[in-house]
């Protein structure tokens, strides 16, 4: 676990230039949670954040009485990855006997794709900690402990959702009490599950209703094809992207791993049937025109491959122990044929463009901190979460202005103008190109201005006459 750990701070410090978008989104909340006790967002005058379920956040949030960098924000989640590998190998064990169990632990612990998510801060990691308890809970016979962690794993992500129904139907298979237990299970999660919704009316009725009609809006297939800004556009894109991540020896161990349980479906108990439903049902879901085009969603499946793999390994005699001392130790580092992505563990070479504008980007916002006092408002052109974990300040977004007079508007409102965007130029899609060039005359008559590469920060003057 120690290892694993040590590799995932490697790997973010190899891959990572500056916080991913959500990342910094996820700090600003769970910081909230720590100052406030609510899930706010601090943009404009915040508003509470109903993407995610808040558990996770919440169970974060303590680390803000040691730090509030990045970094302690990661490590949360890597403690959580601690506990997922333990969880894993005790769901081999279980299933497979003990033989499975140190197999299951390392399959998952070195995989590449768990060790470049491991350190961020994301819910995936932390949200497969209650997921296997769920599951392990289900397998023991205890289907109201089940429904409860399955129910705190809703409480993270809406995922669990889907892991729901495969442990509701495993303990209607169970025997001649099923129907009882599956009822119990039910029950129980949808009570803990409904917290949510209910929290979410109760304290926002308008917000919370919003983001259920948004998320409604974004899974329609005719929707989903249309995302410009999504970094995967095209379904062949995106099954590129999975493809470069998992065409990794320790990813192709889990393949054979599973195919190995596959193959063996017939003789299989109901548990491991279960394993093996929940990931192939967790997968065509994932790759189906409704899912969200990223391969980070892989992750959930890791474990349960990981199992399995483990099962089929523990067949194997001494032999797998050569086996997976050759891929845990190569596969972070070695290039398979065809891929267009590095391991995590090979530092990618970014063009010096990427270079010059993380650094443009971390300089510009600490020229913030120091220009802003305490309350004043940060309008930010694109990359809003990321100014505002490096410059500390609330911020709020100019590219969604929909037309010149509400993008002036928000101008008059802000004490500093953030022009952010990788291009360096005005990302405004709403507005052309002589009404930005307006917004831009508006900034020199009440702004001075100051360029970091291709950023370019905006500060109101305090003293004297706005230009004429």
């Amino acid at each position: 676990m120690v290892l694993s750990v040590l590799l995932q701070v490697q790997v973010t410090a190899n891959v990572t230039l500056l916080p991913d978008y959500d990342e910094a989104i996820y700090w600003d909340v769970s910081r909230n949670c720590h100052e406030t006790g609510y899930f706010y967002r601090s943009m404009g005058d915040r508003y509470l954040f109903f993407d995610h379920p808040p558990l996770f956040l919440y169970l974060a949030s303590p680390v803000f009485y040691l730090t509030d960098e990045m970094a302690g924000f990661r490590f949360v989640v890597s403690l959580f990855s601690c506990l997922l590998i333990a969880l894993t190998a005790l769901l081999a064990s279980r299933l497979f006997g003990r033989g499975a169990a140190l197999p299951a632990a390392i399959v998952l612990a070195f995989n590449p794709l768990f060790l470049f998510y491991a350190n961020k801060a994301y819910q995936d990691v932390p949200f497969c900690v209650p997921v296997l308890l769920a599951f392990l809970a289900a397998f023991a016979g205890q289907p109201v402990r089940s429904g409860l962690w399955t129910g705190a794993a809703f409480l993270i992500k809406y995922f669990a959702a889907g892991f729901a129904g495969f442990l509701w139907l495993y303990t209607l298979l169970t025997g001649p009490s099923g129907r009882r237990a599956s009822l119990k299970f039910a029950v129980v999660f949808v009570l803990l599950a409904s917290l949510w919704p209910v929290a979410g009316l109760l304290l926002d009725q308008k917000g919370f209703l919003g983001k259920l009609d948004y998320w409604n809006e974004m899974i329609r297939p005719d929707t989903l094809a249309a995302v410009k800004s999504h970094p995967v556009a095209s379904f062949g894109e995106y099954l590129q992207s999975i493809f470069d991540r998992l065409t990794t020896l320790h990813v192709l161990l889990l393949g054979a791993g599973f195919l190995g349980q596959l193959f063996r479906l017939k003789r299989s108990k109901l548990e491991v049937r279960i394993v093996l439903f929940t990931v192939v049902g967790y997968v065509a879901v994932l790759m189906s025109a409704f899912a969200l085009r990223t391969d980070r969603y892989i992750l959930e499946t890791l474990p349960f491959l990981a199992v399995l793999t483990g099962g089929t390994l523990a067949r194997m005699g001494p032999s797998r122990w050569l086996v997976l001392g050759l891929v845990s130790l190569l596969s972070p580092w070695v290039v398979m044929p065809g891929m267009t992505r590095m391991p995590p563990l090979v530092t990618p070479y970014y063009g010096e463009p990427v270079y010059e504008y993380a650094r443009s980007v971390e300089d510009a916002a600490a020229f913030i901190s120091e220009q802003m006092q305490p309350g004043e408002l940060m309008m930010v052109n694109w990359n809003g979460p990321r100014f505002g974990y490096f410059a500390r300040r609330p911020y709020r977004f100019l590219y969604i202005s929909t037309n010149l007079a509400s993008a002036l508007s928000e101008i008059d409102k802000s004490d500093a103008v953030v022009r952010d965007h990788e291009s360096g130029g005005w990302h405004l899609p709403y507005l052309t190109e002589d009404e930005i060039r307006q917004v831009e005359a508006h900034l020199d008559r009440s702004f001075d201005s100051r360029a970091f590469g291709p950023v370019r920060v905006y500060v109101r003057r305090r003293t004297g006459e706005e230009k004429s």
